[in-house]
């Protein structure tokens, strides 16, 4: 028996689930021995006819949610249900129909055309600019080590994307106030007890200037 990481729809979260190993699986870790020194192995189990001979599709344990966002995303513009004839191992009907319910109760999918909504909530509530600044700071950092290191008067009450959004924040509003030239992210990071984490808003800054010009050569996102 091992335990896999498996999405339960009933459950909304992934839970360790306890199943045979299927046969594939058994030979793999056989092939394992004496890679690093001589040894004997004793096998705690047995092969049964019964067993499976591969293991179950990742796609078939996983929560789809993601998956079928990316895909409606991506310049397929479609989803699981039209791309489960092509894939080896289908999700199961149960599962992409959770999936598609999810998305509509979240307004990413429209529940008449079952296409992507308008994402109307950015223009409505003025969040862009926000989300490019999270979007910049979270991939460069590990936001673990950050988030424990922090100053507390820059931690939010709100959750951590509040916290990180506010360095943010307050780094740029300096920035945008001087010349260029002027502005000196060492002195600022000494001033606001930030130094151990310089390097991380150096990166950070890079890329929002990345993203910023990225949105602005377009007419659809510029505001």
């Amino acid at each position: 028996m091992i335990n896999i990481p498996v999405y339960d729809i009933q459950c909304k979260r992934t839970i360790l689930k306890e199943i045979p190993a299927a046969e594939s699986t058994i030979k793999q870790r056989l092939g394992r021995l004496g890679r690093t020194q001589p040894g004997e192995y004793y096998a705690l189990y047995n092969f049964d006819v019964k067993l499976e001979p591969f293991p179950t599709p990742q796609i078939s344990q996983s929560d789809l949610i993601s998956i079928e966002f990316s895909l409606r995303k991506s310049p397929l513009k479609d989803g699981l249900g039209y791309l489960k004839e092509f894939l080896p191992a289908t999700p199961k009907k149960t599962a992409i129909d959770y999936t598609m319910d999810e998305l509509i109760q979240m307004n990413i999918l429209d529940s008449n055309s079952n296409q992507l909504t308008t994402y109307a909530a950015l223009r409505q509530y003025n969040c862009g600019r926000d989300l490019i600044c999270l979007a910049s700071i979270l991939s460069v950092s590990n936001t673990t080590t950050l988030l424990t290191k922090l100053p507390q008067r820059f931690k939010n009450s709100d959750g951590d994307f509040m916290t990180l959004l506010s360095i943010m924040n307050e780094i740029l509003l300096i920035k945008q106030s001087v010349a260029a030239r002027s502005f000196n992210l060492k002195r600022v990071c000494e001033a606001k007890s930030l130094t151990h984490i310089r390097h991380i808003i150096g990166q950070a800054l890079r890329r929002y200037t990345s993203l910023e010009k990225s949105f602005d050569i377009s007419n659809e996102y510029r505001q």
